[in-house]
């Protein structure tokens, strides 16, 4: 048995077609759709296709073509869908609206915003915020690039990242977003109640490949007599603990803040 279309088979053409041959040469239904790889109910309602279109002298190759569906025809044609993308992907500001009104430009076809937005899903496309990020001047960008150039081949093995920060022991903010009440009315819901003035708490500690330094705690703001006394006298012993007994190979490595550059 050959067809022949003008453009090849689909795949569901071809496991129609599969039914009826195998039908033809006596296997049962379960058998079939076994086969297949198709439900029994689907092998039923095709055997029963092709003997009403047997019936009425219609050719199996015209009797696997799906009937045609009602609906109007998609707006977002591959062309457009194409314009979508070029003017969507990876560009900033470009928001259904923005998207609607440069489709109807030049296309002259009226979209919906959300059928836009379902329609960016379906082709791959998330929404994104922007992150932020510092804008370096060229004088950073410079001293960045100096920096790396100098340290292409420091051993940062032997090498101790430090540093301090302060942790809030409370929020001073609340993000509200997920804290959701239920209720009749605003006067019915609880206020979150937060602290004007946070109590925080301030730590040193240094990071390197070989080990790490225990976490020093402070109080007051880090001067430079402070950085020395209070935190570097009081972390040497574990320097050695890291690195080893008057071993000198290694780099001590902290930023730009003042109270690091005195000497």
């Amino acid at each position: 048995m050959f067809f022949c279309w003008n453009v090849g088979p689909t795949t569901r053409q071809t496991n129609r077609i599969k039914i009826k041959t195998l039908w033809d040469q006596g296997y049962s239904q379960p058998r079939i759709a076994k086969i297949v790889g198709c439900g029994h109910t689907t092998v039923e309602r095709w055997v029963r296709k092709f003997k009403d279109a047997a019936a009425q002298g219609v050719p199996d190759k015209d009797a696997v073509v799906d009937d045609p569906r009602s609906g109007a025809p998609p707006k977002i044609t591959k062309t457009i869908g194409k314009a979508i993308v070029k003017y969507t992907e990876g560009k900033c500001d470009r928001q259904a609206p923005s998207i609607k009104r440069h489709v109807f430009k030049k296309f002259k076809v009226s979209l919906a915003a959300d059928y836009i937005m379902r329609w960016l899903k379906k082709e791959g496309l998330k929404p994104f915020h922007r992150p932020k990020r510092l804008a370096l001047s060229d004088s950073h960008k410079e001293n960045r690039v100096n920096f790396a150039r100098k340290y292409k081949k420091h051993d940062w093995m032997n090498t101790l990242f430090t540093d301090e920060s302060e942790f809030p022991l409370q929020l001073k903010a609340l993000n509200t977003k997920n804290n959701i009440v239920w209720a009749r009315s605003l006067d019915n819901v609880p206020p979150a109640e937060i602290e004007q003035y946070s109590k925080s708490v301030r730590v040193w500690g240094g990071v390197s490949a070989k080990g790490n330094t225990p976490l020093i705690f402070y109080k007051g703001d880090l001067t430079a007599k402070n950085y020395c006394y209070k935190i570097l006298k009081k972390v040497n012993p574990d320097f050695e603990t890291v690195y080893g007994a008057r071993n000198r190979s290694w780099t001590f490595a902290h930023d730009g803040a003042s109270a690091h550059k005195p000497k």
